[in-house]
């Protein structure tokens, strides 16, 4: 078993390595989300975003971890919001399209939803969730930024079954007997 500790001052000194990291967390399954803002020129874009949690119910809000080195993470230090969409199991083709390192990843016109009034941030249609979001904070993590957003609205369908990812694989859950 390894020590972890989570102070600077200790960064290198009896931690597990990276790749031992990322196998163990890629044992946490866990719902497929992207997160949706717009860029400078108003064109939807997504990250999938692997590290994503509920963070309170007072206030409503979640976490979104984003690598700092990502055009993403510029981009968002200029947004006041973003958006997060959890993903049906049709939707792999998106996970995967907003997953590619330093590629465009403009949204498809296809896989938007409609604008309401309220949404200020791109939508996926037929998503099982989405999460509109206001930029509370963005605080500094090592090599990435924990961005909390305060939840403004949520849409919800409860029909559509949630994209899975497992040991980096995409699955879904399975029907009970």
């Amino acid at each position: 078993m390894k020590v972890i500790r989570l102070h600077p001052e200790d960064a290198g000194q009896d931690l597990v390595g990276r790749e031992e990291f990322r196998h163990a967390f890629r044992q946490l399954a866990t719902t497929v989300g992207v997160l949706t803002y717009r860029d400078a020129e108003g064109r939807p874009r997504g990250m999938t975003a692997t590290s994503l949690c509920a963070v309170s119910a007072d206030p409503p809000s979640l976490l979104v971890c984003v690598d700092r080195t990502t055009r993403t993470h510029e981009a968002l230090e200029f947004q006041t919001e973003f958006g997060v969409a959890l993903l049906a199991e049709d939707q792999r083709e998106i996970a995967l399209w907003c997953a590619r390192p330093g590629a465009d990843k403009r949204l498809r016109p296809e896989w938007l939803g409609f604008v309401t009034a309220t949404a200020r941030t791109p939508r996926l249609l037929g998503a099982v969730a989405h999460f509109e979001c206001t930029i509370d904070r963005i605080e500094p993590a090592f090599t990435h930024s924990i961005i909390i957003g305060v939840i403004r609205e949520t849409i919800i369908d409860p029909v559509v079954k949630p994209l899975l990812y497992h040991d980096g694989t995409f699955g879904r859950l399975a029907e009970e007997p």
